[in-house]
Formats: structure tokens, C-alpha cells, sequence
């Protein structure tokens, strides 16, 4: 009994297998439909009425098909019912947390980890431009320093994914996020972003791309494809150590890219993070998302304490890389 309830509890509602059901329920009702189509295209051509087979499609494949076809139905209907559920669940109620207190950072703080914002799953949207947050933090002065959050990723061509430009789960930048005038170049200085950005203009491919820079523009980019899962919750981290030196990107508590290469890039002109858009809250930068337990933290954060915080989540599977 006990196994029976786990399936019927976890594994029925994963998207994966409500997709099955929904693909099968299609087939067997496709393959019914035909049964019955056959069956009257038979008495209608002119089969004889007194033959076995004319028996059989006039008797057997109607009876059939009504017999089978109601519970294929009801079957394909629960099955996307429950897909619904599901992602709705994943979307808005966080699974039981045994700290679920908002701590936020005090400048000049740099002993501890703090879990600091969006305790709850935050939608942010810039028909709310108040919804990104704005988290005043010194952790990018600290030698060493890790920020990380929960994202939830859409389908391909929705929320975070429907790109008109860069959305941005995490800002910082110099001269209050305008572009300055750098040796007769324009450019965004003093850098620290985490974003979903078009390869180019005509915006088909996308990465998730990190990078820095400086008060000059010079910069360091770590970016990866997009290949991620979805519609899942993720979970996004940069960490750095200038003593290494190592500058890491995380999803899922995986590193996907890293350099060593990027302590002349690090911004000079230090102030807040922005969580969910660009610093000065464009409306095309907002990700038009939902962000949770976003974490500030002036030390390396550990392989072992990034899994441990993909334990709390065990309905977010791990994305695909």
C-alpha cells in the first residue's frame, strides 16, 4: 500500500509521466476511433450482413469503442489535470523549509551566510516594478563571496525565456546602470550580472551568462547554452575566491563554467544587488518570473552547502545541462 500511495502522490503527478499518459490515452483512443470507423465503412461498402465479420464490426467495434473510449477519456483528462497541478504546485507553494526567516545583511558583515529576500516564491514583473528587489550588500567588496537564487524557467518563448532583451536575475553596475563614456566607448562599468540573453539579434538561441567588469568595460563573461529543463524551478550561483584565484558559475549546484582568469575585470564602484532586473528596472530587463530564497554569502560557499540547498527542494529536479 505504501508504494502505491508514493505513486500515486509523486511519481503520477510528474510532468513526464502525465506526458506519457496523455501520449498513450491518444494512441489508444486514435486506434479505437479507427476500429469504429472500420466497422461502418464495412456494413456501408457492403458487407454481408450475414457474415462473421460484418457481425463482428456492427456488434463488437461500436460496444468497444464506447466501452473504451469513456475511460482513454477520462484518463488523458486526469492526466492533464494533473500536469496542470503540478506545475501550479511548483510554481507558487515551497515545499516545508526549517528556516524560513528572511535575514537580511548588514554591511561590514562578512562572517557568516545570510538567506536573505523572497522567502516565499516572489513573482517579478515589470507591471510591478517595485517587485526586483534591491538588496544593499558589501559582499562584492569581500575576497571571497557567493550569490545564489531560485529561478523559476519557463517554456521556451515564455517568462524569463521571452526575450526582448537581457532579463537579469541579479545586477549590479556602476553610474547607476547607464552606459558611460570609456575612451571614446560607450559601455555599462562596474559589472556584476547573471542573465538570460539572446545570442544575437534575431534573439532564436539563448545562454545564461555571467559576467564583470570594470570601471575601463574591460570584462570577463562565463555563459553556457541554454539547455536547462523546464518548466522547473533552478537554482543559480556565482562564487569567487581572489586568493585562488576562481570564479565559478553554478546551476543546480553543478559548475558549468569557470575562470581563473578575472581579478583586473572585478568592479571597482561597489553598492546593491538587484534581483530579478537590470539596475535601473527597464521593462524589457524584468525576468517576468518567480524568485525564492535568494543568498548572499561574504565567504566560498562549499559543494556541500550548495547540495544541501538543492535538498530543500526536492520537487526541483535537476536541469539538464
Amino acid at each position: 500500500m505504501s508504494r502505491l500511495k508514493r505513486f500515486l502522490t509523486e511519481e503520477w503527478s510528474k510532468p513526464a509521466w502525465a506526458s506519457k499518459l496523455e501520449t498513450a490515452g491518444a494512441a489508444a483512443g486514435l486506434i479505437v476511433f479507427c476500429g469504429m470507423i472500420g466497422g461502418y465503412v464495412w456494413n456501408l461498402v457492403g458487407g454481408d450482413v450475414s457474415s462473421v465479420l460484418a457481425i463482428l464490426t456492427r456488434q463488437v467495434s461500436v460496444p468497444v469503442g464506447v466501452v473504451l473510449g469513456a475511460p482513454i477519456f477520462l484518463l488523458m483528462a486526469s492526466a492533464y489535470l494533473m500536469k496542470r497541478l503540478h506545475l501550479r504546485s511548483l510554481e507558487s507553494v515551497p515545499p516545508p523549509h526549517r528556516d524560513r526567516v528572511s535575514n537580511l545583511p548588514k554591511p561590514g558583515a562578512q562572517n557568516r551566510s545570510f538567506a536573505v529576500a523572497a522567502p516565499e516564491p516572489h513573482l517579478v514583473s515589470a507591471a510591478d516594478p517595485s517587485s526586483a528587489l534591491t538588496v544593499g550588500t558589501d559582499v562584492l567588496e569581500s575576497p571571497q563571496g557567493t550569490v545564489g537564487l531560485w529561478t523559476f524557467v519557463d517554456d521556451p518563448g515564455r517568462g524569463i525565456r521571452n526575450l526582448k532583451n537581457n532579463r537579469y536575475l541579479v545586477a549590479h553596475a556602476g553610474n547607476k546602470g547607464r552606459m558611460a563614456t570609456v575612451a571614446s566607448t560607450r559601455a555599462y562599468i562596474d559589472v556584476f550580472a547573471l542573465s538570460c540573453s539572446p545570442v544575437d539579434k534575431a534573439r532564436s538561441d539563448l545562454i545564461w551568462r555571467f559576467y564583470v567588469s570594470n570601471k575601463t568595460g574591460e570584462r570577463t563573461t562565463l555563459k553556457i547554452e541554454d539547455r536547462l529543463s523546464s518548466p522547473h524551478w533552478h537554482h543559480f550561483a556565482v562564487r569567487w575566491d581572489h586568493t585562488a584565484p576562481s570564479l565559478e558559475f553554478l546551476v543546480d549546484a553543478m559548475v558549468v563554467a569557470a575562470t581563473a582568469d578575472f581579478r583586473s575585470c572585478w568592479p571597482t564602484s561597489l553598492g546593491a544587488l538587484t534581483f530579478g532586473s537590470w539596475v535601473s528596472r527597464g521593462a524589457i530587463h524584468f525576468i517576468e518570473s518567480k524568485i525564492w530564497r535568494v543568498q548572499i554569502a561574504p565567504r566560498w560557499m562549499t559543494d556541500e552547502e550548495l547540495r544541501e540547498e538543492m535538498s530543500h527542494l526536492p520537487w526541483a529536479r535537476r536541469g539538464q545541462i
